[in-house]
């Protein structure tokens, strides 16, 4: 079709087609059986995509089909594509926009970029498109951009879609439109009581995926990020498969850092992942981060969203594959398991020592953060530093009995005697061992359950007197040699010498030992004995039964921020 130029005013420009003519589909164009496209250069799109070809997901043809199903339904207004920052929505836009206008010649479709600033958003760029061509465009001046949406608006007489990149301030009342955008919490409640407005989620990519779009588009990935840098990774040498394999298990399921050329790029967006993580280490902020209430800008840090295969239109957020997500993923599965102890439940645990089951019964449990006294039929959740070797326990009504949880994500988990003991104590009832009445429960997931054995319970070796002196709390070097001088070198023979001076009545204040006083040295030996019958005590909590009870770790879980309400639920069709 010949078509000219026609200047309009600064910023636009407009392609008109010769009269008389109709437009009419053309052939299928050669991509449709291919993995890869031409992108269109024009596209208004937020974010510059150097590349000339796209690569054609599988889910791609599923995603076109089903929204071009919502859009002949009769009901839907609006379709929101949305889905983790840098899966490729703007990819999939420009794959949408090429095979809608081919398949419909004489829709008029208007596509627009948007910029987000705060709260407001600000159209950048127009371009309309008719039977696959590029009919006029507009960019950078307000004017002109919305003269062309205006005038090809109101001459599009046989169909009008609008296509947006990013999220307007307002949906288009007169046709229907389907937004392109990276997850935005002001937009989706913005249209979350709409039941004419649907949202989409895009599934990350999977590994095998990236390493064929690398192949088929010919990506240049230089692993090195700059010439003067001296942290580099990334060796030379490295395959491209090879490197996207070691984005992939760094960003996860994500084009935009896995498909980087751009070295530079990867390794700021890796520190900023970093960054984030390492902020954020109390369990609170785990908390916050993990339901999006501190910002969006922190939560694609860590988690990724994955629609359902099958209604596209509900996702559940997963938390990334990276070695610095794993306090979050230990924070998320204890916070489940604590809020599961803290309703009515029932435990079904393995000992450890003979593997027969035994069941616990949590009545009426409640919440309490609070350790003052011990209540029977209350969880408790200690948070003082001095209940480190547990996380939480429980004490039942019928029979009396303390239940010790440790929640944990490995195989293995030592727990510390001295500090078991101390919490017995501290709760006044550390004779209940000795009366079979404390159980310890490693509360792990179903993975690591069924190689979860008895783990070791550190215990002070008892003290006895066959000990060097150097073993006595004050005795250093100098005063070992001291008393290895004057015939002492055993806490036995240092026993023997203060008895011995006490018989004859000698003053406690004279050195008894060069200058160490009798009641220096008796001090040391009152300490120790004090220290040794605290031993013996604490050696009981290593007869305490253990017990593993297996949970489900939670993957994913459904955010409770981006829940709009779908009137869609529709499962995938045959393209």
């Amino acid at each position: 079709m010949s078509t000219s130029p026609n200047k309009r005013q600064s910023g636009a420009w407009v392609k008109r087609k010769k009269k008389g003519k109709t437009a009419v589909a053309k052939p299928a164009p050669k991509w449709v059986d291919s993995t890869t496209m031409d992108f269109p250069k024009e596209l208004p799109i937020e974010y510059e995509y150097k590349q000339s070809r796209v690569y054609v997901r599988e889910c791609y043809p599923q995603y076109y089909k089903h929204i071009t199903d919502m859009l002949k339904d009769g009901e839907t207004q609006a379709i929101t594509v949305t889905g983790t920052p840098g899966v490729g929505k703007s990819l999939f836009f420009a794959y949408f926009l090429k095979r809608y206008s081919s398949e419909n010649p004489l829709v008029t479709i208007i596509t627009a970029s948007f910029k987000k600033t705060g709260c407001t958003s600000t159209m950048t760029k127009v371009a309309v498109w008719k039977n696959s061509e590029l009919v006029a465009q507009a960019e950078m001046e307000k004017s002109a951009m919305m003269e062309v949406c205006t005038e090809l608006s109101v001459f599009a007489r046989n169909g009008l879609l609008y296509l947006y990149d990013g999220p307007p301030d307002v949906a288009p009342v007169c046709a229907q439109m389907v937004c392109f955008t990276a997850p935005d919490e002001l937009w989706f409640k913005q249209n979350a009581k709409d039941q004419y407005h649907c949202t989409l989620f895009m599934p990350p990519w999977e590994l095998r995926e990236l390493q064929t779009a690398a192949q088929e588009l010919a990506l240049e990935m230089n692993p090195r990020y700059t010439k003067h840098s001296t942290d580099e990774s990334e060796e030379e040498g490295t395959s491209v498969a090879d490197l996207v394999e070691r984005r992939f298990c760094v960003f996860g399921g994500v084009t935009r850092e896995c498909l980087s050329t751009s070295a530079r790029f990867v390794k700021n967006c890796e520190m900023r992942i970093e960054n984030i993580i390492e902020k954020c280490k109390a369990m609170d902020q785990v908390r916050d981060l993990l339901s999006n209430k501190d910002g969006m800008m922190m939560h694609p840090s860590i988690c990724q969203n994955v629609p359902d295969p099958m209604y596209p239109d509900n996702y559940t957020v997963a938390i990334r594959n990276h070695p610095l997500c794993t306090r979050y993923r230990g924070a998320l599965f204890e916070a489940v398991v604590h809020e599961k102890l803290s309703c009515e439940c029932t435990v079904d645990a393995r000992r450890l020592d003979d593997s027969t089951l035994q069941m616990f019964n949590l009545e009426n449990a409640q919440s309490d953060f609070s350790t003052a006294d011990l209540s029977p039929s209350r969880y408790h959740v200690p948070t003082k530093k001095s209940f480190v070797p547990i996380n939480s326990f429980y004490c039942t009504t019928s029979p009396r009995e303390l239940l010790l949880f440790q929640v944990t994500m490995g195989e293995t988990h030592p727990v510390s005697g001295e500090g078991l003991a101390f919490v017995l104590k501290k709760l006044g009832i550390l004779e209940w061992v000795s009366q079979n009445q404390v159980a310890l429960i490693f509360v792990v997931p179903v993975n690591n359950a069924s190689n979860f054995k008895l783990q070791t319970v550190e215990l002070k070796h008892k003290p006895n007197d066959e000990g060097s002196v150097r073993n006595l709390h004050g005795i250093g070097e100098a005063k070992e040699l001291l008393l290895d001088a004057d015939g002492v070198y055993t806490i036995a023979d240092l026993r023997k010498r203060v008895e011995e001076a006490e018989d004859k009545a000698v003053d406690p204040d004279k050195p008894l030992v060069k200058d160490m006083t009798l009641e220096f040295l008796r001090e040391r030996l009152t300490r120790y004995d004090r220290s040794k019958q605290q031993a013996g005590e604490d050696s009981v909590v290593g007869s305490i039964p253990q017990f593993v009870w297996e949970q489900i770790f939670p993957r994913t879980f459904r955010s409770p921020c981006w829940e709009p309400i779908y009137p869609h639920a529709t499962s995938w069709g045959d393209d």
